[in-house]
């Protein structure tokens, strides 16, 4: 039993790491080209939209790639996550279960949202119109993604561990930083919305690489 716990441990920090390895590299992708999944998930004109998906035709392909890959890292780590967190107790197993459902259903969307979009390329390259209910669907189908992973972080918090400095900062975090944060990236003013979203995407890269630190430890001292 030891030995499993110890692995799971690892395995937890090896998808941490590789997580937010993931994110960094979508960053870079943006930082060179210019080109951001999240200008896809907001409305637009049809027009302004179809233009935008054809100008970065090849570099969002890139990006796709990576993220696909992404969404499957994070969503094993969110299943695993949660059951190693659990105590056995009712409540605890109830959080764990609803954090685990929360995180797949942003994996689901999420997937959505890649394949969606990239099939509205596809239309695009073809010269096949976009229709503006599908763009105005894909930003709802995106703020429900991230309101979904919200969701499971905060219930998470619940059950991750607060006895070192650095699990204390991760789950408190969780409570009263990445959810505000979060909803303010749609509530707020548009003109905050690019910084809180880099202060989102921040919080999401430290957060995994903390996780990963966070569990690395614990496998090496029990």
């Amino acid at each position: 039993m030891g030995i499993e716990m110890i692995n799971s441990r690892k395995i937890i920090s090896i998808l941490s790491a590789f997580a937010g390895f993931l994110i960094l590299s979508m960053f870079v992708v943006t930082l060179v080209t210019g080109v951001s999944q999240e200008k896809f998930e907001v409305t637009q004109t049809v027009e302004s939209y179809t233009r935008n998906l054809l100008e970065a035709n090849g570099i969002l392909r890139l990006y796709f790639t990576i993220d696909l890959i992404f969404i499957c890292i994070f969503t094993t780590l969110f299943v695993i996550l949660p059951q190693y967190l659990k105590t056995g107790e009712k409540v605890s197993d109830a959080i764990a279960n609803l954090a685990i459902g929360a995180m797949l259903l942003c994996g689901f969307l999420d997937f959505y949202e890649d394949l969606h979009i990239l099939t509205m390329l596809d239309s695009a390259v073809k010269n096949i119109p976009i229709e503006q209910s599908q763009i105005v669907s894909q930003m709802l189908f995106s703020m429900i993604k991230f309101c979904a992973s919200y969701l499971s972080l905060f219930l998470l918090a619940f059950l991750l561990p607060n006895k070192t400095f650095a699990e204390k900062i991760l789950k408190y975090s969780l409570w009263f930083f990445q959810l505000p944060i979060g909803i303010l990236v749609y509530t707020a003013p548009e003109s905050l919305h690019l910084l809180l979203n880099l202060v989102r995407f921040v919080f999401m890269v430290s957060g995994f690489f903390l996780l990963a630190y966070i569990f690395r430890k614990n496998a090496e001292t029990k």
